[in-house]
């Protein structure tokens, strides 16, 4: 029985094979009555063929074959495409060639509204004035940055938070003629530059209207300070922006940075045009160096040590300093003042003041700055100074100087990033974000990204004294104040925080003995993008 199966099987599988050769086996065994012929082969298509199309060429990609995005007709065994998909193709391909000889563009932007509240004791209310109430946009700005050809980089940033005065006239009957001062909003520019990367001996160049490399605070954006505003040390003596050009580089471990350039020594913000013939030139230089920073956590644990310096020579000869008290909206109705023409309306109330200094013929900035961070704990100082020098025959120098220190810690565990090759602080990730959700089984679940709690202590002298008189006469007044600042921030994500600051200051406007006492109560929510 099984010799017959077995035979039977064989027999089976012999037909099958010979009915299926031709089949499998027509295409190259030919009938012996039949001469040989070999298999017609279509001809490729030539430039000279009429209809001919030239196929697209992927420079990134040969034949298209190694591109993820490569339609299935040019793939091996797809369809033939069509002469409508080849010019589809082409025009994909000619755009993408485009794009990489195009500067990128990225657009970006911030926004911040906050609310603050005053209190202000009676002495305090009889020198500084009634500093209202009020809420309003205090950040609103736009950008576009990008690169070129991978050593060029430029950014265009407009802010529209800036405020102008406008002054109105306005008659009554058998009146002089009065004046109003009123606010209105302002376009401003910002950063305005173009940079060159890559440069021997040079490192990175920036021309145009930027930061002037001084201060850690002043450096670090408002999208990532502590606070929501910075010390009042850092406002009354750091440059800010200016109209230059300007080198920096970093070292090949990172952890030492410089910066230095050359600005005009006083700028509007708009138009950003200066113009004169008497000096009215700034040269300012940081140095920062990062004795400690633990690599295996990537920068949980750092150690930052900066120098600052800046030489100004005012065109007009003419010199200033003061700060708000931490706030961008303590404004103070203006009493009207002069003489038979009053103007009356709102400004921002200055704690300290110098007002204008004038036979100012320079005057020199110098910053020291440290911090440190470990974990969810951070420690960040500065100490700044300014000497004014002013024509013959008066007092040399005016000295001027302040400092702060802070401290943070997060609640969440999270730490204060670290921008090695600029030497400032950066964005802040929260370990999760927040979200509030209801699961399938109807429980809700919570993330309640990052909390920070935080303190400033910042003291700011603008009063100078003759000493090399007998008489020790106050020579110049602009004020002294000793804040203390405390802060609660909650980051929803790494572009989103609500903060709270409560501010207590003891303040002297004109150098008088006694001191009196100011509040400030203000929120924030912020985004950017």
């Amino acid at each position: 029985m099984y010799l017959f199966m077995r035979r039977l099987f064989v027999c089976t599988f012999a037909v099958v094979l010979i009915a299926g050769s031709d089949n499998v086996f027509g295409q190259f065994i030919q009938p012996l009555d039949q001469p040989f012929q070999p298999e017609t082969v279509p001809a490729v298509p030539t430039p000279a063929d009429p209809g001919y199309i030239t196929p697209p060429i992927d420079p990134l990609a040969p034949g298209g074959l190694l591109d993820p995005d490569t339609p299935d007709w040019l793939l091996p065994g797809g369809a033939p495409p069509t002469a409508r998909d080849i010019a589809l193709r082409q025009r994909e391909l000619a755009l993408e060639q485009m794009s990489l000889l195009q500067p990128s563009v990225t657009v970006g932007g911030r926004i911040a509204v906050d609310a603050a509240a005053f209190s202000q004791s009676t002495d305090n209310l009889q020198e500084y004035g009634n500093i209202e109430n009020g809420c309003g946009i205090t950040r609103a700005r736009i950008h576009v940055r990008g690169e070129a050809f991978h050593v060029i980089d430029y950014k265009l940033e407009m802010g529209f938070d800036n405020w102008a005065s406008v002054i109105d006239d306005f008659q009554t009957p058998g009146a002089q003629t009065q004046f109003l001062q009123r606010r209105v909003q302002s376009t401003a520019f910002k950063d305005a530059y173009v940079g060159i990367n890559e440069l021997p001996w040079l490192g990175h160049v920036k021309i145009g209207r930027f930061k002037e490399p001084f201060g850690l605070s002043k450096m670090t954006s408002s999208r990532f300070t502590t606070f929501m505003e910075r010390s009042p040390v850092s406002v009354a003596f750091a440059p800010g922006r200016g109209l230059g050009i300007m080198a920096s580089d970093w070292s090949d471990s990172e952890r030492f940075t410089w910066a230095a350039g050359v600005f005009r020594s006083v700028i509007d913000p708009d138009p950003p045009i200066r113009s004169g013939d008497n000096g009215g030139i700034a040269a300012t230089m940081r140095l920062t160096a990062l004795p400690w920073y633990d690599e295996a956590t990537e920068g949980r644990g750092l150690f930052h040590l900066g120098l600052g310096y800046s030489y100004r020579d005012p065109d007009d000869g003419a010199a200033g300093f003061s700060s708000p008290p931490e706030s961008l909206l303590a404004f103070r109705a203006r009493d009207p003042g002069l003489g038979a023409i009053g103007i009356a309306g709102m400004e921002l109330t200055h704690i300290v003041d110098t007002g204008s200094i004038g036979d100012v013929t320079n005057w020199q900035l110098l910053g020291l700055e440290t911090a440190w961070v470990y974990g969810p704990l951070s420690v960040q100082a500065e100490y700044m100074a300014a000497s004014v020098r002013r024509a013959a025959g008066v007092a040399q120098p005016h000295t001027f100087n302040g400092g702060y220190i802070q401290m943070s810690y997060f609640l969440t565990g999270e730490h204060r990033p670290y921008h090695r090759t600029e030497g400032k602080f950066t964005r802040v990730v929260p370990f999760e974000n927040f979200f509030r959700v209801r699961t399938e089984g109807g429980d809700v679940v919570t993330g309640k990204g990052a909390w920070e709690l935080a303190y400033r202590f910042s003291a700011v002298d603008l009063d100078f004294y003759d000493v090399t008189e007998e008489d020790a006469v106050d020579r110049f007044k602009g004020g002294r104040s000793v804040n203390h600042t405390f802060g609660v921030n909650w980051y929803l994500n790494p572009y989103t925080r609500l903060m709270a600051n409560c501010v207590l200051i003891n303040a002297t406007p004109k150098g008088d003995v006694d001191y009196s006492d100011l509040q400030v109560f203000q929120v924030r929510a912020q985004i950017d993008f």
